[in-house]
C-alpha cells in the first residue's frame, strides 16, 4: 500500500481537529481521504472500501529538481502526469475526487535545511515555469470530473527569498489567474508560506468562490509522529491525547490564526 504510517499518523490528527472544531471551521463536510505520490488502481480500490472520497495526489521528485533544469523539470511533469493519468479510470469508477498537488514547484530547493526556501522565491525563471506548469496542468485536466481540486505548491518555502521576484501573495495570484484563464470550475488549494497556521497573518485571501485554504498541522509533533518513529526506530509509544501537554487549548491557540483568517474572510478552509 502507498499509505504510510506518517500520512495515516495525519489523516488520523486531522480528524481529531475536525472533530474539535465541530467540523464547521475546519474540514469541509463529508471529506475523507489519504495522501499518495505512487500507487495503482488497486490502492484506489481498497481506499475506496474504507470509505474515502478524495485524495491528494502528489506531484514530487527527488533532490534531483534542485539541481535541474526548466526542461528537465517540464520533461519530469510530464512523466509524473501519464502516470498519474493511469489511475483515473479507477477514481473515477469508484467516486473518488483528486486533489492535484504540485508537491516539487520548478527548479526544487534553494537550501533544504532550517533555512528551507523553494527557489521559485529565487529565480524569476522558475515563477514563470511554475505558471506554465499550471497551464499545462489546468489545460490537461479541465474537463476530467475526477480531478477536482488543484492545489498550487506544497509548503511554499520563502526564508530566503529575494526581492527582486513575487512574494506567495503576488505569485498565487498569478497563478490562480493564469488557471482561471482555462478553467473555472476547478477548486484552487492554498495555503500560507510553509503551510502554517500562524502564518495565515500573512496570507492575502483571493476573491474567488472556487479557492479553498488549508494549512499543515504536525502539533502536538512527539504524539502525531510516534507511531510513524516508533516503526522507524523501534520506539515505543508513549504519548496520548489529551494530556498535560497536549490539550484542546493549546491546539486552538496554535490554529488561531488560521480560524480568524477563516471567519473575517469567509472562506472555505481544509
Amino acid at each position: 500500500m502507498f499509505c504510510c504510517m506518517k500520512a495515516f499518523a495525519r489523516l488520523i490528527f486531522l480528524v481529531i481537529i475536525s472533530a474539535l472544531f465541530h467540523g464547521a471551521a475546519f474540514a469541509q463536510d463529508g471529506c475523507r481521504g489519504m495522501v499518495t505520490g505512487k500507487g495503482g488502481g488497486q490502492d484506489i480500490i481498497d481506499v475506496a472500501n474504507w470509505k474515502a472520497n478524495v485524495i491528494r495526489y502528489d506531484l514530487i521528485w527527488s533532490e534531483i529538481a534542485d539541481t535541474s533544469s526548466i526542461a528537465e523539470y517540464n520533461a519530469w511533469l510530464i512523466g509524473e502526469l501519464d502516470r498519474f493519468d493511469l489511475i483515473l479510470p479507477t477514481l473515477a469508477s469508484q467516486n473518488i475526487e483528486a486533489i492535484l498537488t504540485l508537491h516539487t514547484p520548478p527548479r526544487g530547493f534553494y537550501v533544504r535545511n532550517s533555512q528551507a526556501t523553494h527557489n521559485i522565491f529565487r529565480e524569476a525563471a522558475a515563477q514563470e515555469a511554475l505558471i506554465s506548469a499550471w497551464q499545462t496542468i489546468a489545460v490537461r485536466y479541465r474537463d476530467v470530473t475526477s480531478v477536482a481540486y488543484f492545489d498550487l505548491v506544497n509548503e511554499p518555502a520563502d526564508k530566503l527569498k529575494v526581492s527582486s521576484v513575487r512574494n506567495w501573495n503576488q505569485l498565487a495570484a498569478d497563478l490562480v489567474s493564469a488557471i482561471r484563464s482555462i478553467t473555472s470550475s476547478k477548486k484552487i488549494m492554498i495555503s500560507p508560506t510553509y503551510a502554517i497556521p500562524k502564518n495565515f497573518s500573512k496570507l492575502t485571501p483571493i476573491d474567488d468562490p472556487n479557492i479553498l485554504y488549508n494549512f499543515h498541522f504536525y502539533d502536538p509533533i512527539k504524539f502525531v509522529h510516534q507511531g510513524y518513529q516508533a516503526a522507524q526506530k523501534g520506539s515505543s509509544i508513549k504519548y496520548s491525547y489529551p494530556g498535560k501537554k497536549f490539550t484542546k487549548k493549546d491546539m486552538a491557540t496554535k490554529l488561531k490564526n488560521a480560524l480568524k483568517f477563516k471567519k473575517d474572510n469567509n472562506v472555505q478552509m481544509w
